[in-house]
């Protein structure tokens, strides 16, 4: 498992949308690796494609972030997958966020003594290389690359994240109204931590990178 990091310019960064971008054309570009010409491509959502046209090339851009069993979607996409072929995904990784996450975490242990789930549970790299390996891949490699996204405040993030759908599904997740003095807290400890150098403030997006091949 290899780790990179890698700034997204701010110009680049500013919402949650062009994060969807930048991931696609990462993924895009690891293809330029792959000496093996795949011309038939299949985006996975979910869906496997017709059985007598299997894809020699399946790729997911953010698809598997929602899936409930995500190692049974890994499974279907192996045996959707041509003899030979490749599978390539990325996924938003458990180390995104971590700064939104200690300042909620420390805003509510400050004013009520004890802390809630507030941020999604992410997928961790150890696990996907885990499934991949389940699945029946072989040369299985989980890689990840981070990047640095510039916002307003915290309001302009936690906007994008619902926007985004990054929202708490968690079964324990807090179901009592939450008061805005823990906002207004954690947005000063955010402010004050993790400051962008031209104003506004960083959050770290933690991509993880699947491949696999089907023999």
């Amino acid at each position: 498992m290899m780790d990179h990091a890698d700034p997204l310019p701010s110009s680049q960064a500013e919402t949650l949308t062009a994060l969807y971008d930048e991931a696609a054309a990462r993924l895009d570009s690891r293809l330029a690796f792959v000496r093996k010409p795949l011309p038939h491509r299949h985006e996975w959502k979910g869906v496997s494609p017709n059985a007598t046209d299997a894809p020699d090339l399946i790729t997911s851009c953010l698809t598997l972030q929602k899936a409930s069993d995500l190692a049974g979607e890994l499974n279907a996409i192996h045996a959707a997958l041509a003899k030979g072929g490749l599978f390539l995904g990325v996924l938003i990784g458990e180390q995104s966020f971590h700064e939104l996450r200690a300042c909620l975490m420390e805003a509510e242990v400050e004013l009520s003594g004890g802390a809630s789930l507030r941020v999604p549970a992410l997928p961790d790299a150890a696990s996907l290389s885990r499934h991949l390996t389940a699945a029946g891949f072989s040369l299985p490699v989980v890689d990840r690359e981070r990047v640095t996204l510039v916002f307003d405040d915290l309001s302009a993030l936690m906007h994008e994240l619902r926007a985004a759908g990054c929202t708490n599904h968690h079964a324990e997740r807090p179901r009592r109204f939450t008061p805005r003095a823990l906002f207004e807290r954690a947005a000063a400890l955010y402010t004050a931590r993790f400051p962008a150098p031209d104003g506004g403030i960083t959050a770290t997006i933690d991509f993880i990178f699947l491949h696999g091949w089907r023999e």
